[in-house]
């Protein structure tokens, strides 16, 4: 049993089992302020590892300071790194002294979570596996762990488009929780994904819809056909739904009526940007038609053309999308736009 979910072009899995069946870069493991390595994931890493490697590591590297990750080589594991999350410390020590119980475990665990996420970037690795971060020995609740690890993988997508593999592994072993504990985790996580991230990519792609609605109505002069094809159809490889005109069918006396009703029946109106279309009297008709409707527009410039003087007034202020730039990135801004859009349309409905 596992849940997925996306953020922005990240991809986070919960699932049950033992996180040393990952094939991730990285693990992550909850350790002690001198990584002992005496329970839990730790105990488990020890012993699969046998050589004493990262137990030799480590001991260069201590004590750590709560709420601290250290990164040990992993030995002979398929991992490329261990990374050691500082979850049991001396409170007193540190500038957590006199801080309730609450405020010290959401320390713990932001601190932990966004210095491997961090960590992950400076190291060039795009892979990791979590464990419940203080969810065994730190006794820290596990409605409180999906809430913060939650809202900190939320932060640190929100400021990254690099893709990245996330796995949040509850153990399954003979230390497993009670089973209502995994119910309020998949439960509380999912909640905070959404809220923190305002939006859920998979949303764009699995969301049910009338077979007379489109997620994207393309806008386009019938002289860039060669590249409104290309976005289209690396659109529809993502699963969303487009609608074009490639043979200029409607441009005659069905036009108006098909048009607005492709657009009324389309979530958001990509306008790829040209000195042809701007020139183009059915785009600006279909521009001021969006307009009209309330529709969200993506402006994609595949030139340095300003926009027609009918149109700048209601384009200004909207961000564009430059189509020279890396494909792999032109699809992810669209997407992710796509998907803030679309669901915050679904909050207002």
């Amino acid at each position: 049993m596992e849940r997925t979910y996306k953020y922005n072009n990240s991809e986070i899995t919960i699932k049950f089992g033992n996180i040393l069946s990952s094939e991730a870069e990285v693990i992550v493991s909850s350790d002690d302020c001198f990584i002992s390595m005496g329970g839990g994931v730790s105990r488990s890493i020890r012993k699969k590892e046998g050589t004493g490697a990262i137990e030799d590591d480590s001991e260069k590297k201590v004590p750590a300071r709560l709420g601290d990750v250290v990164v040990t080589t992993a030995g002979t594991l398929r991992q490329k790194f261990i990374f050691h999350a500082i979850t049991i410390g001396f409170v007193n020590n540190t500038h957590l002294k006199g801080l309730p119980l609450e405020q010290i475990h959401d320390y713990i665990i932001k601190n932990t979570v966004s210095k491997c996420l961090n960590l992950m970037r400076y190291l060039n690795v795009t892979s990791i596996a979590f464990p419940t971060i203080g969810g065994g020995t730190a006794n820290i609740p596990y409605k409180r762990i999906a809430k913060v690890m939650s809202e900190s993988m939320a932060d640190f997508f929100k400021r990254t488009s690099v893709v990245y593999k996330i796995e949040l592994y509850i153990y399954t072993g003979s230390e497993q929780p009670n089973i209502m504990n995994y119910i309020d985790f998949f439960e509380q996580f999912a909640s905070n994904m959404v809220l923190s991230s305002g939006y859920d990519s998979t949303a764009v792609l699995k969301t049910e819809k009338n077979s007379d609605d489109y997620d994207v109505f393309i806008s386009y002069s019938r002289l860039d056909s060669v590249i409104a094809d290309e976005l289209a159809n690396a659109l529809k490889a993502k699963g969303v739904k487009c609608w074009i005109d490639r043979s200029g069918q409607y441009s005659g006396k069905n036009y108006k009526s098909v048009i607005v009703d492709k657009i009324r029946h389309s979530s958001i109106v990509m306008f790829i940007s040209s000195q042809n279309s701007n020139e183009s009297e059915n785009v600006i008709k279909e521009i001021s038609v969006a307009v009209e409707l309330k529709k969200p527009i993506i402006p994609v410039k595949i030139d340095n053309t300003p926009y027609a003087d009918s149109i700048t007034y209601d384009l200004t202020g909207i961000d564009y999308i430059d189509y020279a730039m890396d494909n792999d990135i032109l699809e992810q801004k669209i997407l992710s736009q796509l998907t803030i859009i679309k669901n915050s349309q679904g909050e207002k409905n």
